[in-house]
């Protein structure tokens, strides 16, 4: 991108402190698409017939958040305009994301279910806890 002289770049910067290993700053490029209710509403039709027809005391809502620019406060808001649309979401206890966006380059599997990450967890490939 080039800019012209005195032109002005507006951005937002989203940070989270995670703790690794090693310290590291990743810096991603995030290009909004205005589809996150479609792919919300996707995943429920695939995810919640199997999640409900599976017997099970308590049952989670495991999704995938790969792209950085699908923030989980925004996926839970889709999820509740789709209530109605999907009334099995009433059987759901728990929804959890687990963020795959550094695991090819860190081989690091983030799980939260509180946004605020009072209860996240990440693993490694190997399945141990970090």
């Amino acid at each position: 991108m080039t800019l012209a002289a005195g032109q002005i770049l507006q951005f937002r910067l989203h940070t989270r402190l995670v703790p690794l290993r090693e310290a590291k700053l990743t810096i991603g490029r995030l290009q909004v698409g205005q589809n996150l209710g479609s792919v919300v509403q996707k995943a429920l039709a695939n995810k919640l017939p199997k999640l409900i027809n599976t017997p099970a005391d308590r049952r989670i809502l495991m999704l995938k958040r790969q792209h950085m620019n699908l923030y989980p406060r925004g996926i839970l808001a889709e999820i509740q305009k789709r209530t109605a649309m999907f009334p099995e979401l009433t059987q759901v206890d728990e929804v959890w994301f687990v963020e795959t966006v550094g695991y090819e380059t860190e081989s690091i599997l983030y799980f939260e279910r509180d946004q605020k990450g009072r209860d996240g967890f990440m693993i490694d490939a190997a399945g141990a806890l970090i």
